[in-house]
């Protein structure tokens, strides 16, 4: 298919008014009820009227993609997989409205092993040299000599390491765990 093609298929797409009927609403109901479960979690996912929405949205664009006018059982099944897929990547089942594991924001490799590294070397008054720390971090997955370094940058420029000017070591800054 040439660009040319593909724009006038666009084009053409975008002037379809696609509607849903009354037995696809009822299962758009019922996908949104499912998916309400979680969004009393912790951390959870907001599902509102924005999502239910949303689903309408998605299976009118399926059926344009297609070139209907009235969206079918397809476009449903189309839009529960995506859904149901989504899910599934956070550790999440649309069937038992439960989640695998607590959907939670957690400590990437790279600051768990920051901070495992920090520990191993401060002493007792929570400092360390910079040197010796970026030496280590850069034996220890996921960073290498080249990205402890550049990381290092990082978290200066973010203020989350700080110099004590009296002894020339570093310290975490006021904010303790530089991840935690």
């Amino acid at each position: 298919m040439t660009t040319e093609e593909l724009q006038r298929y666009f084009t053409y797409v975008r002037s379809i008014e696609a509607h849903i009927p009354e037995e696809i609403e009822d299962k758009i109901d019922e996908l949104h009820e499912e998916m309400r479960p979680f969004n009393v979690e912790v951390d959870g996912i907001s599902i509102g009227w924005r999502q239910y929405h949303g689903l309408y949205r998605l299976i009118t664009a399926s059926a344009k993609a297609h070139l209907r006018t009235v969206a079918t059982e397809e476009d449903f099944k189309i839009v529960k997989n995506i859904i149901q897929k989504s899910f599934e990547s956070l550790k999440m089942d649309l069937q038992s409205g439960k989640s695998g594991a607590v959907y939670e924001k957690s400590k990437s490799a790279k600051e768990n092993t920051f901070n495992r590294v920090v520990d191993s070397i401060m002493d007792e008054s929570g400092e360390f040299d910079k040197e010796e720390l970026i030496e280590e971090l850069g034996k220890h997955e996921p960073f290498s000599p080249i990205k402890a370094q550049e990381e290092w940058g990082k978290y200066e420029r973010q203020g989350l390491v700080e110099k004590n000017n009296n002894t020339e070591l570093w310290r975490l800054s006021h904010r303790g765990k530089l991840f935690g």
